[in-house]
C-alpha cells in the first residue's frame, strides 16, 4: 500500500487528510476513520508539544513587532476574549493526555467534520466504506457532484 495520512492544527481548526491510490482507498479510509475516532495521543508527544509551547511562550517577545499586535488585539476584542488569550507556564505544565482527549471529544468531533474525496475512486465506494465503519461518529456523507 502506498498512502499518506497527515494532520495539522492551528488556533482555529484541526485538519486531517490522506492521499492514496484508488485501490487502497477502503483500507486507508478505515485507518483514517480509526485515527479520527480514537487517536493514540502518546504521552511523549504531549510532553513534546508542551515543551515547544513553553519555549514559544518564553520567547514571545523576541520579535518586538509581535507585541503591538497582541496589545492591539486586546484593545479590539477585550481582555477576556478568546482571541487574546495567551498560554501560561502553569497552564501548559498542567496539560495531560486526558486533557487532550477531553478537548478532542468536545471540540474536534468527527460527526461535525466535512469529508471531501477527490480522485479516481468510484463515486460511491468511499461513501460506502465510510458509512459502513462501526464508529457511529463518522461524518454523515452527502454526495455532491458538479
Amino acid at each position: 500500500m502506498s498512502a499518506a495520512i497527515e494532520g495539522g492544527a492551528s488556533a482555529e481548526a484541526v485538519s486531517m487528510g490522506f492521499s492514496c491510490l484508488a485501490e487502497d482507498a477502503p483500507q486507508v479510509l478505515s485507518l483514517f476513520a480509526e485515527l479520527i475516532t480514537d487517536p493514540a495521543l502518546p504521552g511523549d508527544k504531549i510532553e513534546l508539544f508542551k515543551a515547544q509551547a513553553m519555549n514559544s511562550y518564553l520567547h514571545r517577545n523576541d520579535n518586538p513587532s509581535a507585541i503591538p499586535a497582541r496589545e492591539a488585539a486586546r484593545l479590539v476584542y477585550g481582555r477576556d476574549s478568546v482571541y487574546v488569550q495567551q498560554p501560561s507556564i502553569k497552564g501548559l505544565s498542567g496539560i495531560s493526555v486526558e486533557d487532550a482527549r477531553q478537548w478532542l471529544g468536545q471540540w474536534e468531533r468527527p460527526d461535525t467534520a466535512v469529508l471531501g474525496i477527490v480522485g479516481e475512486c468510484q463515486v460511491l465506494a468511499p461513501f460506502r466504506v465510510t458509512t459502513d465503519h462501526p464508529a457511529s461518529t463518522l461524518p454523515k456523507c452527502q454526495l455532491y457532484s458538479s
